[in-house]
């Protein structure tokens, strides 16, 4: 399986280092394909919503040291909206006719293990369009965290109808304007993978 990773890693300069350890790793042993590409920039989102403008260099040059990671990484000196910052990335895969989708935000936490096992697991459940994952929600520290966050992170992208773009942060069109919500999907188990998640830390 080919799989496509597409990273949101804006502002994220102090966990790169941990969050992309374990898919070099994966990347380097798998007997899988990984092809992963990032994009970086401010969401219209936040700018609308009058968050300060902030001088990321620091993230820009971390980006730069894991070339051996991220095959190709997309950077926008203007501000765009969230989905259509994923799809410049998200174009990147289709062209490189990858398998499925995974979105991974630079404050996602995988082990190798845990990489492993969703891989496995989609391999084995080919069913459904797309499959949420569990994640361990920590807020105000790195201490506490709730539970019941299960965001939409893998998407096929060649079954029919194909997948098309993204609309939202997590949430994708499939041919013919085709939400992802019409079509069959699966949650991983938590006992396959609960992820460590720093929310908004």
């Amino acid at each position: 399986m080919k799989i496509g990773i597409l990273g949101c890693f804006y502002d994220c300069s102090e966990y790169l280092d941990d969050v992309l350890a374990p898919w070099r790793e994966v990347k380097q042993d798998s007997e899988h394909e990984f092809v992963i590409t990032s994009i970086h920039c401010r969401f219209k989102e936040y700018v609308q919503a009058g968050r300060e403008e902030q001088n990321d260099d620091e993230t820009i040059a971390k980006i730069h040291e894991h070339s051996d990671v991220i095959d190709t990484p997309f950077f926008s000196p203007v501000p765009l909206i969230e989905a259509e910052a994923r799809n410049i990335a998200l174009q990147y895969l289709q062209v490189n006719d990858t398998d499925v989708l995974w979105l991974l935000d630079g404050d996602e936490f995988y082990t190798v293990k845990q990489i492993n096992d969703i891989v496995d697991y989609v391999s084995a459940n080919p069913d459904p369009f797309y499959y949420k994952i569990n994640f361990k929600n920590y807020v105000f520290d790195e201490t506490q965290w709730i539970d019941g966050f299960n965001p939409n992170r893998i998407f096929y992208m060649n079954k029919i109808p194909r997948l098309d773009k993204m609309f939202w942060d997590n949430d994708v069109y499939y041919e013919g304007g085709i939400p992802q919500t019409q079509l069959p999907v699966v949650e991983i188990p938590k006992d396959i993978a609960h992820v460590k998640h720093l929310t908004w830390l």
